[in-house]
């Protein structure tokens, strides 16, 4: 009988390691997949026929115009990207006959990047908005139907590269997306109240724009009480690239780690095992040629 039969045990480990990863993979499998996020990511080209710059003083007496928040003219021949991540379920806070309006938190919060002509970031978002929401809309407009998908960061987030105006403590920002069929109302482009998901959607809207504001004021504006003041800026883009990515959550795959991480220290343990095994058989083997294969005189036999 072979060395090999006499440990019928000696591979117990291989079959047994199988059978668990084979156990981790069917498991992984059999989960039901988890909730999804978006990630919606634009780009597109500057457009300075719609942006623009409004600031105005009054000291009572006289009216000063005051500059832009926004150097508009470093955006002429720029390009902007902007990105947000939204769950790939998405139910509306609040419905009715015309709109449906889906409420998101700061983590949804749009992100930007203004580039000047050269591909220079010249101004860029930084931090969460305050207050995020998206709107989708569809009524009779124009002897047809209106469509339109509004998408804005509201307050809350700065835009790095602005420099407040003297005396200014806190500007007012909005980055706000738009797409519309209000030149086009005989072309329906939504046919429900969901938030789509396909890039082709937004592309086919004859206006799809991108806006960022930042803004300031003091003192009694609304009801021209003197003494106030005002800044109002803002670049418009036109959307031309939309890309939607969906991202699995952290714990879709939570299990696999643990499988790899239990199945190596299965597979060192097994080795360990084996070696000392082999190591064990050697010695054996040594001591049973000693002890009955050699021959009185021979070299292998020492003398008693």
């Amino acid at each position: 009988m072979s060395r090999r039969a006499l440990l019928p045990l000696s591979d117990c480990g291989r079959p047994f390691a199988c059978a668990f990863w084979i156990f981790c993979l069917l498991l992984s499998l059999s989960r039901p997949a988890a909730a999804q996020n978006l990630i919606y990511t634009f780009g597109g080209s500057y457009d300075p026929n719609l942006s623009y710059s409004d600031g105005q003083a009054f000291d009572g007496t006289n009216y000063t115009d005051l500059p832009p928040t926004m150097d508009l003219g470093a955006l002429e021949g720029g390009t902007f990207t902007a990105s947000f991540t939204v769950p790939a379920v998405l139910t509306p806070s609040s419905q009715t006959s015309t709109s449906a309006t889906y409420g998101f938190g700061p983590a949804a919060s749009i992100q930007f990047t203004l580039f000047d002509a050269a591909g220079q970031v010249k101004y860029q978002s930084s931090g969460s908005a305050a207050f995020v929401e998206g709107d989708v809309y569809r009524f009779p407009y124009g002897g047809g139907n209106a469509n339109q998908i509004v998408y804005a960061s509201i307050a809350g987030f700065d835009v790095l590269g602005v420099i407040p105006p003297a005396g200014a403590s806190d500007l007012g920002s909005i980055a706000q997306f738009n797409f519309a069929n209000y030149t086009d109302p005989a072309h329906t482009h939504l046919s429900d109240f969901s938030f789509p998901t396909d890039p082709a959607t937004y592309l086919s809207f004859p206006e799809r724009q991108f806006n960022v504001q930042v803004s300031y004021g003091d003192g009694d504006i609304e009801n021209g009480v003197d003494p106030y003041r005002f800044f109002d800026t803002n670049a418009y883009y036109t959307v031309n690239s939309v890309r939607v990515t969906a991202t699995p959550e952290p714990g879709a795959y939570a299990i696999l780690p643990g499988c790899v991480v239990f199945g190596a220290g299965l597979l060192f343990r097994r080795r360990r095992t084996s070696t000392r095994r082999d190591t064990a058989c050697r010695v054996k083997g040594r001591h049973y040629r000693g002890s009955h294969d050699a021959t009185p005189g021979s070299p292998e036999q020492k003398p008693g």
